[in-house]
């Protein structure tokens, strides 16, 4: 999996800085990695294959890439035998492995078809079980070690968390604990996008079952460790499983540069001359996670049920360009903007203690609801109210939570209908512009499907700039911001979303045409 990791110590800082944000009781140890030997400014520290390769979760019904080796068919399909999932030819160099495992379990799954099932439930047990076949090629395909499963059996006798932290921590195998770890997170990353595990278990695979709920219950070990990475912005419609070092490098240590190659390949490059002992990098940290909620807005797909986790580096405690989420829910007794949720309960960081998750759920209701109203709202009256609902819900939620960004998108999409529009209504655009423009730039580095909506609903905030553009010399600053986002929005697939016809975006682009004749902005790219 490593190679030159020889070249590579792993220690453990203390950080006990009360005056960083977000505020951390008591010592922290912070996983870091220095160098053992010399190194030239431009060397490879380190190179990293991922542990496991596999499509997207959204490109795997468009049979474009290969059940068995997960490369990207170039000719016609060739369906498996048995399951007649896409293959890339009877000669993959994987076949072997999807006979002997995945063909089995899929197979399985078209013998339910008969039973006379819809078209689009068929689709999703396929997805599912696909997620799942995923998960457990990570341990029994790639890595075979019968000692790795005995691991998984000892974690599930250990009654606490703190007792598996402690087993975990105490194994001699760095490779071991990794791919526990790395397993943990892929069956918790496909559960929170709605598509874990089958509703009816297949026969003879509720062992498989038992020991996956097991993964998702080592989740706070995985939070407490912060060594995994899980990059979604390959250019090939797949995704990849890293270790460690796809996520380490951060400006707070700038010895080092991480590179990621179209297949998830990681190499980490000496940015400095440096000798022996020096710290190369910190790894970030996933210290909060917020647990998804239910929406109830027909919108529900837009507006709820999100996983969203705030990744932040664990020395310096900013979010660098590899951020992965937004802020989470203020606690109710402590008034802190973040949550870590323990043995499946909400417990805040800050005062250790539960909030109800119904009382979350109610905000969160009330929030979609206020979003609901206002969407059918054509007066200005109704705004005024929006912009003091917004400011409460900051309050109750967080600036940046999901929600309230859609909501405050609303507002900058609706507020240039009304062309009597005063400067404090500009300025108050301006700002849940910068905000929006905030949320973007953590979002955008790896597209899913709630980024790509966050992106769609941006392309009217975008549009509502353009519109009061001419009107006031407040925007020009914010517009160079908006322009440079909606550039790297027009270059994937989410911005195409807002536009359902070729008119509409010819239409798009003469408006953008049109400020650039004044001198206000550049053009995007036309690819």
């Amino acid at each position: 999996m490593f190679k030159n990791f020889n070249a590579l110590t792993i220690t453990y800082l203390k950080s006990s800085n009360s005056d960083l944000k977000p505020r951390l009781l008591g010592e922290v140890e912070i996983p870091c990695l220095e160098s053992s030997e010399d190194f030239c400014e431009g060397c490879t520290i380190l190179t990293e294959d991922p542990l496991i390769t596999f499509p997207r979760f959204d490109d795997f019904h468009r049979g474009n890439l290969c059940v068995g080796c997960c490369e990207a068919i170039r000719g016609s399909l060739v369906p498996c035998e048995d399951c007649q999932l896409p293959m890339c030819g009877q000669d993959c160099e994987k076949l072997s492995l999807h006979k002997n495992f995945d063909c089995k379990i899929f197979a399985l799954q078209l013998m339910s078809q008969v039973v006379g099932s819809s078209h689009r439930s068929t689709k999703k047990y396929r997805k599912q079980l696909y997620l799942l076949v995923s998960v457990f090629r990570c341990i029994s395909l790639k890595s075979l070690d019968v000692e790795k499963w005995k691991l998984i059996e000892k974690l599930m006798t250990i009654p606490t968390m703190d007792e598996k932290v402690t087993c975990l921590s105490s194994l001699d195998s760095l490779d071991c604990v990794g791919e526990v770890l790395l397993t943990t997170k892929q069956i918790l990353e496909a559960k929170t996008h709605g598509a874990y595990l089958p509703l009816e278990t297949p026969p003879g695979h509720e062992e498989m079952v038992r020991v996956a709920d097991t993964f998702v219950s080592l989740m706070c070990v995985l939070l407490k460790f912060g060594l995994c990475f899980w990059p979604e912005n390959l250019g090939n419609g797949m995704m990849s499983l890293l270790y460690t070092s796809g996520r380490i490098p951060h400006d707070c240590n700038p010895n080092s540069v991480g590179v990621m190659d179209s297949y998830g390949a990681v190499k980490l490059v000496a940015a400095s001359n440096f000798n022996k002992g020096t710290q190369v990098t910190i790894a970030r940290h996933f210290s909060h996670s917020l647990w998804f909620i239910q929406g109830y807005h027909y919108r529900q797909t837009a507006l709820g049920q999100q996983f969203l986790t705030h990744e932040h580096c664990s020395m310096c405690f900013n979010c660098g360009d590899n951020n992965s989420g937004i802020s989470c829910i203020k606690c109710t007794y402590c008034k802190q903007a973040y949550m870590i949720p323990m043995d499946s309960k909400m417990i805040c960081i800050g005062c250790n203690r539960h909030v109800s998750a119904s009382n979350i759920g109610s905000k969160l209701f009330k929030a979609i609801k206020f979003y609901e109203y206002y969407y059918s709202q054509k007066n200005l009256d109704s705004y005024e109210k929006l912009a003091k609902d917004i400011f409460d819900l900051e309050n109750s939620l967080s600036p940046h939570h999901f929600v309230v960004i859609a909501l405050k998108t609303l507002y900058v999409k609706q507020i240039h209908l009304f062309k009597s529009t005063t400067d404090e209504f500009l300025k108050l655009v301006l700002k849940f512009g910068d905000q929006i423009l905030s949320v973007l730039s953590s979002v955008l580095t790896g597209l899913s499907y709630y980024k790509g909506v966050i992106s769609f609903c941006l392309h009217y905030a975008h549009e509502a700039y353009l519109e009061r553009v001419s009107q006031s010399d407040l925007v020009s600053y914010h517009w160079n911001h908006m322009r440079k986002y909606m550039v790297e929005i027009d270059r994937n697939w989410c911005w195409r979303l807002s536009h359902t016809t070729l008119e509409e975006e010819r239409e798009y682009r003469a408006m953008l045409a049109t400020h650039y004749e004044k001198g206000i902005c550049s053009l995007p790219s036309p690819d």
